[in-house]
C-alpha cells in the first residue's frame, strides 16, 4: 500500500490542497530523496522501495503534468509502483548483498576453517586466530608453532578448538 501512495496523494493532492502537479511533483520527490537518506543512515530498513516510488511519481509529476488525471492513471499507478519496486530490490540486491551472519555461536561453528597460531599451541594451551576472533585452542596432537597456519579439527569443551598444522603444499 506504501508503495502506491505517493501517486495517490498527487493523483487527488491538488484537487484537495490547490497545489499544481508541478508542486506536488516537488513535493513527491523530496519526500523520495528523504527517505534514500534514512536509508543510507539506516541500512536494510527498505526505505528505498517507497522511496524510489516516491522519486518516481514525483519525476512524473514534474515532467508531464497531468498525467494522472487521464482515465487509464489506475493502470499507470500500478505499472510504475511494480516496476518501481521491482527494479528498487534488484538494484539493492546487487549493492548491499545479505551477508553472511558473523555471530560465533560456539566452536562447532569454526570446525573445517583454517586460522593462524597466535601462540605456540601444545596439547595443554595455546591461543589461535580465526577469521579475525581469538580462540583457545589446543594441539591435537605434538606442538604447532607460533605464526603457524592451522586447521580446526574438533571441539574440546565449549569454548576450546582443536587443531593441527596445516601441511604446507610445494
Amino acid at each position: 500500500m506504501i508503495q502506491t501512495s505517493p501517486l495517490i496523494l498527487s493523483a487527488f493532492g491538488a484537487a484537495l490542497w490547490g497545489w499544481s502537479d508541478v508542486t506536488w511533483g516537488l513535493v513527491l520527490l523530496g519526500i523520495g530523496v528523504g527517505l534514500y537518506i534514512l536509508e543510507m543512515m539506516n541500512p536494510g530498513f527498505f526505505l528505498a522501495v517507497p522511496g524510489t516510488v516516491f522519486g518516481v511519481a514525483g519525476f512524473l509529476m514534474i515532467v508531464a503534468p497531468g498525467i494522472f488525471d487521464t482515465p487509464w492513471a489506475w493502470f499507470l499507478i500500478l505499472a510504475v509502483s511494480v516496476i518501481a519496486t521491482v527494479i528498487t530490490i534488484q538494484v539493492y540486491r546487487r549493492i548491499a548483498p545479505p551477508e553472511k551472519s558473523t555471530t560465533t555461536i560456539g566452536t562447532h561453528n569454526v570446525i573445517g576453517l583454517s586460522g593462524r597460531a597466535e601462540t605456540e599451541i601444545t596439547t595443554e594451551t595455546g591461543e589461535v586466530r580465526i577469521q579475525g576472533e581469538s580462540w583457545r585452542a589446543i594441539a591435537e596432537a605434538g606442538i604447532v608453532p607460533k605464526g603457524a597456519t592451522i586447521l580446526v579439527v574438533g571441539t574440546e569443551g565449549g569454548f576450546t578448538v582443536k587443531v593441527r598444522q596445516e601441511e604446507k603444499l610445494v
